[in-house]
């Protein structure tokens, strides 16, 4: 066996306890360090627990923001609204009054062409009619020379039965004896002869149709070479001077067009679009009659120059929406409002001087198409608010445009 081999009886005791220590003590100071530690994550954690919530203030609510205009009472000029359709105020259909070959036509004939009163529109053939002219003509001649032969021998029998009985008045000479039958018969002849020239005649003129009045050509079917006849009817001319709208408005406010004749009219050529033109137009009358789908009253407005070949204006469409605002006088010690600012039971909110919300009574005298007009009971320096608000409640604080969110 090797010498270097220790042999455990010869290990020292003392080693042995000292090396036990120091294990302990190692064990105790891990302990202390761990039981520090912990204590401290304990203590901080209560203070953390323990310490006050900070405190934070509610974000305020800025005032709402509203639209105001003032309120001003004084006199106010009122309107009678009404929708209605544009007409023809003259209207006419031409038909030929003969029978004939159009052998001539206007060069204005055609639709939407303008005529002149009294300007040729069509021609027919006149040889026919030309020809019963010449046989009435000769017709006239000769019963003008029967006439002027009865008339002759009437005066021969009378001086010849005069010269037979000298002592015998004219009076008492027989009708038959004077040839009066054979006068009349030969007089009435003539009037026929004169009168049946006189149809042929007037059919001859008629083969030359004219306009009645100043118009614009509607609808037209005619061609050169087209055979016509009393039965058809190639014309259709309104009068270009004017036009009438035949509006509809509610019954109650035909009271105030009952004095109303010639006022002026604004009428407003296809309102609700993108481009509705306004003219000038008169009121005519209220009609009799009411309008059989709304029951409404209807006002009858006047319109001239509708095409506006003499002014220049917006021209009017027949059969085209308009509407209608006719003057209607005045009412006093009033305002003007919108209609979307009066509210549920004809109450209005205003602004009053110190920035809150108000409700305030209104007395309204007239209602117009989109606008009222109103008598408000207000204080000094309130203003009308005329825009929406959430949930009003009186008193609530609002605010217009430029003043600070945040009293």
């Amino acid at each position: 066996m090797d010498s270097t081999l220790i042999d455990p009886i010869s290990v020292n005791p003392e080693s042995l306890k000292s090396s036990a220590r120091t294990k302990v003590r190692l064990w105790i100071a891990t302990l202390l360090t761990v039981l520090v530690l912990v204590t401290a994550a304990l203590a901080s954690w209560w203070l953390l627990g323990s310490a006050p919530a900070p405190q934070t203030d509610p974000a305020p609510i800025p005032a709402p923001l509203v639209e105001t205009v003032p309120i001003s009472h004084g006199e106010e000029p009122i309107s009678v609204t009404g929708f209605g359709t544009i007409i023809p105020a003259r209207e006419v259909s031409i038909s030929p009054q003969v029978e004939g070959v159009v052998i001539e036509i206007s060069d204005n004939l055609e639709p939407g062409g303008l005529v002149r009163e009294d300007e040729m529109l069509f021609r027919i053939d006149p040889q026919d009619m030309e020809l019963e002219v010449t046989q009435a003509e000769a017709l006239v001649a000769q019963a003008e020379y029967e006439l002027t032969r009865e008339v002759s021998e009437a005066e021969t029998a009378r001086q010849d039965f005069q010269d037979l009985f000298p002592d015998r008045q004219d009076e008492n000479i027989s009708p038959l004896a004077r040839r009066e039958p054979q006068t009349r018969r030969a007089q009435a002849n003539l009037a026929a002869a004169m009168s049946r020239l006189a149809e042929a005649r007037l059919a001859l003129s008629r083969t030359v149709v004219r306009a009645p009045f100043d118009a614009a050509i509607v609808d037209e079917d005619l061609d050169v070479g087209g055979r016509v006849d009393p039965a058809m009817t190639p014309l259709r001319l309104v009068g270009d001077r004017e036009f009438w709208i035949m509006a509809s408005t509610p019954l109650a406010d035909l009271r105030r067009l009952s004095d109303a004749q010639d006022r002026s009219v604004v009428v407003t050529i296809n309102p609700g679009t993108a481009t509705p033109s306004v003219r000038e137009g008169r009121f005519v009358r209220t009609l009799p009659s009411v309008d059989p789908e709304g029951r409404l009253g209807r006002i009858l407005v006047s319109v001239e120059d509708p095409l506006g070949y003499r002014t220049e204006a917006v021209a009017l469409t027949l059969g085209g929406y308009a509407r209608v605002d006719v003057d209607a006088g005045s009412l006093e010690n009033a305002m003007l409002v919108p209609r979307e600012a009066v509210r549920e039971n004809n109450v209005v909110w205003v602004r009053d001087g110190r920035g809150q919300l108000q409700f305030r009574d209104a007395d309204i005298l007239w209602h117009g198409h989109d606008t009222v007009i109103a008598r408000i009971d207000h204080l000094p320096g309130e203003t009308l608010i005329v825009s929406y608000l959430d949930n009003p409640l009186p008193g609530q604080s609002i605010r217009v445009r430029d003043e600070p969110a945040y009293g």
